[in-house]
């Protein structure tokens, strides 16, 4: 379980790459988070690093905007999904980060519990933690 989640900024720089259809985070973002052992954990989003923010089909984003509150999670949650060096933190948790995470920003409960559950049923294809350098 995770009690809360707390970000160096509440406002990301970011730049769209259309080429590539991501957004690239211009500045590096900490995260820290308290589980249920009351431990403090941290990691660093490093610059350069690229996200599709809140992964919404085409379809869908009339009702849940790809950009929104859920911005600072959804990079997160993508870090978390591809940074292997965090051997603490599985998809579950990944995924739970992400819920807390758009809860603590205001998202809305109807949208945040959609794209949670979206996340943890699909999300599989997507979890592919590399190790960075």
């Amino acid at each position: 379980m995770i009690y809360f989640v707390t970000y160096s900024t509440i406002d990301p720089s970011l730049t769209w790459i259309s080429t590539k259809n991501v957004w690239v985070l211009n500045e590096p973002i900490s995260v820290s988070f308290v589980g249920k052992d009351n431990e403090r954990r941290e990691f660093v989003i490093s610059a350069g690093f690229e996200t599709d923010l809140a992964s919404i089909p085409r379809l869908f984003q009339v009702l849940i905007p790809q950009i929104g509150g859920q911005n600072l999670p959804a990079i997160a949650h993508d870090w978390c999904y591809r940074d292997a060096s965090m051997k603490w933190l599985n998809k579950s948790a990944a995924d739970l980060l992400f819920r807390i995470g758009m809860e603590q920003a205001g998202v809305s409960r109807l949208r945040r519990t959609l794209i949670y559950w979206a996340v943890k049923w699909f999300g599989f294809s997507s979890y592919q933690p590399k190790h960075t350098k």
